[in-house]
């Protein structure tokens, strides 16, 4: 029996009526346009401006990270942010709070919605500087 002979990539590409490789590029193309689409609906979809997962990280690793994002929402101007803390032993959504309560630049705090993290998120509106 002799050895069968493998074709290569340009023998099975010829193969292909040149049509249909147009045709499943094309539905490539308009794949990738609706997941894009999605991603970007997906996006809109969020009422925050911005936001911080938390959850899991040390207390002290939360609180730096914590205050770096608050800074940068400020200096972006990211008015409305969410910061999920997690729910574990409420050790780490206390340590969140007392940072909070005590900055200057807090206008308001409250539970997320749950749909947005319910006990083991904070929904914060910030101050933002005037524009100069």
């Amino acid at each position: 029996m002799a050895p069968k002979h493998e074709k290569t990539f340009e023998e099975l590409l010829n193969e292909v009526p040149t049509n249909r490789i147009i045709e499943a590029l094309k539905e490539k193309q308009i794949s990738q346009k609706q997941e894009s689409t999605k991603k970007i609906a997906h996006k809109r979809e969020s009422d925050f401006h911005a936001k911080i997962d938390l959850h899991g990280a040390r207390r002290h690793i939360a609180i730096l990270r914590l205050r770096e994002f608050l800074e940068n929402c400020i200096k972006y101007r990211k008015e409305h942010v969410l910061i999920i803390h997690g729910k574990g032993s409420g050790a780490l959504r206390e340590e969140v709070l007392h940072l909070l309560e005590n900055n200057p630049q807090i206008i308001s705090i409250k539970q997320a919605k749950q749909k947005d993290g319910g006990e083991g998120a904070i929904e914060v509106y910030l101050r933002l500087p005037s524009r100069k």
